[in-house]
């Protein structure tokens, strides 16, 4: 005998087995879900008498909760669950089929591990995603594998930075870093890394372009430490640059009409405009990871 409760929100299932169907096996069962999932307001249930007894009314008014009965031989009032209830007996009954030498309690554990990972037919997200706020790692993740991404980490034998892969992450901020074109694993924290493409690559372009870039394109790993080019980098730049990819609907223009009659005028105005830059950048505070 089984006892099914689904929560009308993300249609999130739980599944006990009982011996008795009475009240009491019934609050023993409610008290262990409210101690994970909090009380609920309402509860919508058939016109059984595990439900109906003085005991459980009395259970659900102790609780604040609202109980509600559907009407006599009308079970669609209650759909939600009578769905449920249909959904896990089939469900049950072919994992049984299929694997009959493993216990109930695998096969219900398995059963209810798919049903809360896949999306749902009503809400089209997982019962999993919408109850925990969060996606639950399955097997599927294993066929993608971890992503590795570029970064530009700090080199301390040569001041600058390299463009480096990361390869998996050791701690919360903590990275294990491949030189690119070296076979070299540095080994970073997140305030040492830059994420390539998002934060410099953005402020170049909004930035009014100087004599001696009209040649070519900027080369960003050279340009990065170079005090007549970028200016020295500060150590709140480079936490600050650890930001995610700024859109361009937060970006500010800024005039690109500077007047550059004389090489120094040029190198002060392109200095104020890098600085006007940053400030009007609207930076996220922090982000977990790259």
């Amino acid at each position: 005998m089984f006892l099914v409760i689904t929560d009308a929100f993300s249609k999130w299932v739980e599944v006990y087995e009982v011996t008795r169907a009475d009240s009491q096996s019934t609050i023993e069962v409610l008290r262990e879900v409210c101690s994970r999932f909090g009380l609920p307001k309402t509860i919508v249930s058939d016109n059984g008498s595990q439900f109906t007894s003085a005991e459980f009314q009395k259970y659900c008014k102790l609780n604040g909760t609202c109980h509600v009965t559907s009407p006599v031989n009308h079970p669609f009032s209650n759909g939600a669950e009578e769905n449920a209830v249909k959904s896990f007996k089939l469900g049950l009954k072919k994992a049984l089929l299929d694997k009959g030498q493993e216990s109930i309690k695998t096969v219900l554990t398995r059963y209810l591990f798919m049903y809360r990972n896949s999306p749902h037919c009503t809400t089209g997200l997982s019962p999993s995603s919408l109850m925990l706020g969060r996606k639950v790692r399955t097997r599927f993740d294993l066929l993608f594998g971890d992503r590795r991404e570029s970064a530009y980490a700090r080199c301390f034998n040569k001041k600058g930075w390299k463009e480096v892969e990361i390869v998996r992450r050791v701690a919360s901020n903590v990275y294990l870093c491949k030189v690119k074109d070296a076979n070299e694993i540095w080994k970073r924290h997140a305030d040492q890394l830059i994420k390539i493409g998002s934060f410099l690559k953005k402020l170049y372009e909004k930035l009014p372009e100087r004599d001696s870039d009209r040649a070519g394109n900027l080369d960003l790993t050279k340009d990065l430490d170079s005090n007549e080019n970028v200016g020295t980098r500060k150590d709140s730049d480079v936490r600050d640059s650890m930001s995610d990819e700024i859109t361009t609907e937060n970006v500010t223009l800024v005039d690109s009409n500077v007047d550059k009659t004389e090489d120094v005028d040029s190198q002060n105005d392109y200095s104020v405009a890098r600085d006007r830059a940053r400030k009007e950048i609207k930076l996220p505070v922090r982000i977990a990871g790259i």
